[in-house]
């Protein structure tokens, strides 16, 4: 039947992954499926702020295979079941970007594909389009364009270092960017990365 177990073998097969590459994790007793799918193989991380019912589960199972009680909550704890688990293949990069302290943190959003960066503070227009460029592997001649979130909700276009100067004083938080390329619309179906901003 279908459910977040199955959702997960089923998506770790379309996209060509092994179930011991594969890590789940949840907070909550709907999560139980997603720790069954552990029979397979895959790994599992509880984080920090899962309830009792879901841990009990969890402990008392003979289903569940490889998992990690993670002493964070929410994604922190994901990050380090992902580290707990994927170490052994060099993975660190993204609870070492949480756990800075030094630049801005952005959140940058190509098409489907969001990351997290940290780039210099106070913000720079130039090392900001040199970071994107270089963590989506862009190529240079690649035409993009910028746009922020404000605290309104809206998208405003970040095309110079004036603009960048006015970004700090807008918003509050990690600054959510939206880069829109024809690249972009073409690896999103043809829809504008502009409307992906969640």
């Amino acid at each position: 039947g279908a459910g977040k177990g199955s959702a997960a073998l089923h998506c770790a097969a379309r996209f060509g992954f092994d179930p011991p590459r594969v890590m789940v994790s949840g907070d909550g007793e709907n999560d139980i499926p997603l720790f069954e799918s552990m029979a397979a193989g895959t790994k599992g991380a509880l984080v920090g702020n899962a309830v009792a019912g879901l841990r009990d589960w969890v402990n008392g199972s003979a289903k569940v295979g490889s998992y990690v009680l993670a002493e964070r909550c929410h994604a922190r704890g994901i990050l380090d079941g992902l580290k707990h688990h994927f170490a052994n293949l060099g993975y660190t990069h993204a609870k070492d970007v949480l756990d800075r302290k030094d630049g801005l943190l952005v959140k940058v959003s190509v098409g489907s594909d969001t990351r997290l960066v940290r780039t210099k503070a106070p913000l720079s227009f130039a090392d900001l389009m040199t970071t994107i460029r270089a963590r989506f592997e862009m190529p240079p001649r690649l035409d993009i364009k910028l746009r922020y979130m404000d605290v309104d909700g809206d998208l405003i276009t970040l095309a110079s270092e004036d603009d960048a100067a006015e970004v700090e004083t807008d918003t509050k938080g990690p600054l959510r960017v939206v880069v829109v390329t024809s690249w972009a619309e073409c690896w999103c179906c043809g829809k504008n990365a502009g409307n992906l901003l969640s």
